[in-house]
């Protein structure tokens, strides 16, 4: 009987610690940023690319669809290869964007860029989270 009592506290103290942990799990997923979706124009994102048709000075309005997060960054990245985690260290600051009642935007002015960079959207969450969402710019030949 002794036996039967110490396994079943092992068991009930197993699973009060697997429900605690996916109850943290849970809480920490759900407070962490999410980018949902971004839209662009007047070019629209098509399979992570924008194609701008011109190759003079212009702009294009970005809107980032973000779910618990304090402010977004929106950041150019040159393309050193394919991969932006690699050029990550040459980032440059196109906005910074705290107030999300009015959403998530900025407007990035291109003209004197190279020919292919990326634009990163970085929703930054209250603990200092992060999420990342890049995609290409390019201009068309």
């Amino acid at each position: 009987m002794k036996l039967l009592s110490i396994f079943f506290i092992s068991v009930c103290y197993m699973c009060i610690s697997a429900i605690n942990t996916c109850f943290a799990t849970t809480q920490m997923d759900e407070s962490s940023p999410k980018i949902i979706d971004i839209k662009t124009s007047p070019t629209p994102i098509i399979n992570q690319w924008v194609i701008l048709r011109q190759r003079t000075n212009g702009e294009l309005h970005i809107e980032a669809i973000v779910e618990n997060a304090w402010k977004v960054r929106f950041w150019t990245v040159p393309v050193k290869n394919k991969s932006w985690q690699d050029s990550w260290e040459h980032k440059k600051l196109i906005s910074e964007d705290q107030d999300g009642e009015d959403g998530w935007t900025t407007t990035f002015y291109y003209g004197k860029e190279n020919l292919l960079t990326f634009i990163v959207v970085e929703a930054v969450g209250m603990d200092g989270q992060t999420a990342r969402w890049p995609f290409y710019v390019a201009y068309k030949k």
